[in-house]
């Protein structure tokens, strides 16, 4: 039995057992396929030992690391935005932003569609953006 095979059926068993499933079947090679095979009985075997307020203490963990990210975020903007000013270019660089649109969308592992990534980070360039303009 191939091995995208294998998870479509501990997808579809788990559904029907009332767990939700990620969606991390991978149709392009056998090998990352193998790999999602282990992060799958890995991920059943934490969900089923995990209540609600475990999942919230890990989202609040998580929470914590993302606004350390975009603080770090916002600093490297800020001097970029000091640079910019002191070169006199301006703040919008239209092809700069798709070009991290791309990076983006090609590290994306999911589960988000990269719509909905794309989605939060014109938002977080929005605000970059806003950062750097108050520097001028």
């Amino acid at each position: 039995m191939k091995t995208t095979a294998i998870i479509r059926e501990m997808t579809a068993r788990d559904e029907m057992q009332g767990f939700r499933s990620r969606a991390i079947y991978d149709e392009r090679s056998r090998e990352n396929s193998g790999r999602a095979i282990k992060r799958c009985v890995r991920w059943r075997r934490k969900t089923i030992a995990m209540d609600l307020s475990d999942w919230r203490k890990k989202i609040d963990e998580l929470d914590e690391q993302i606004v350390q990210l975009i603080s770090k975020r916002a600093e490297v903007a800020q001097a970029i935005g000091e640079l910019k000013h002191k070169a006199q270019s301006p703040v919008y660089e239209p092809g700069r932003e798709q070009a991290v649109f791309d990076h983006v969308r090609a590290a994306n592992p999911g589960p988000l569609a990269d719509a909905e990534l794309l989605h939060i980070y014109e938002r977080i360039i929005d605000v970059m953006r806003t950062l750097q303009k108050r520097e001028e």
